[in-house]
């Protein structure tokens, strides 16, 4: 896995609820609660949170500097 050893502080507050609401979304498109356009909501609204975008980056500049790439 490319992302061992890489740490974001953004990325460990905003993971746990992330990994929830995409467990909860999948389960509730598969019984049929939720339309399948439901998922691109979430993906849409995930991309433009600010602590989404801060944990991006902080793992990019985590794995850049592991790999020697200032």
């Amino acid at each position: 896995d490319i992302g061992v050893g890489l740490y974001s502080s953004a990325a460990e507050k905003l993971l746990p609820d992330l990994e929830k609401r995409i467990s909860d979304l999948t389960a509730k498109i598969v019984i049929g609660q939720e339309p399948l356009s439901a998922w691109d909501d979430l993906v849409a609204k995930t991309k433009s949170d600010p602590q989404f975008i801060q944990a991006t980056k902080e793992l990019s500049d985590a794995y850049r500097k592991r790999n020697g790439q200032h």
